[in-house]
């Protein structure tokens, strides 16, 4: 490193060139680490995808649907983040079935306060974007 000191710029510049003198500075920031590839990402089975779109069709919050997955929180996001087609179908799984929660209420004769309390905490849900 004294060496280096001494040197004028134009001394410098030869040596780069010449291969002589000088050896370059590797700072910490430009050191490309590396690490030991992580993990395989986690994949959500089959069958254990039918249950959570039918999970989030009866309006089972996302918060939820993450661990009928066999998931946590943080890796359904990722795993969703990773395979948006997969949201798309959640959205509309949850789509069709406050279609079906709508249905049920205007078929509904004696009773129907019930199915409309659940179809009203549904769209209260979703407004909430709890839902």
């Amino acid at each position: 490193m004294e060496r280096e000191r001494g040197m004028t710029e134009k001394t410098r510049k030869r040596a780069k060139t010449e291969g002589k003198g000088m050896v370059p500075i590797v700072h910490p920031s430009v050191v490309v680490k590396k690490t030991a590839p992580g993990p395989a990402p986690k994949e959500v089975a089959p069958a254990d995808w039918s249950r959570v779109l039918d999970a989030a069709a009866i309006g089972i919050p996302a918060d939820r649907l993450c661990h009928i997955a066999g998931m946590t929180d943080k890796t359904f996001s990722k795993y969703l983040a990773r395979h948006p087609d997969r949201k798309e179908e959640i959205d509309a799984s949850r789509t069709r079935g406050e279609y079906d929660m709508s249905r049920v209420v205007r078929e509904a004769g004696v009773g129907w306060q019930g199915s409309a309390l659940v179809a009203r905490k549904n769209s209260w849900l979703r407004c909430q974007g709890l839902y």
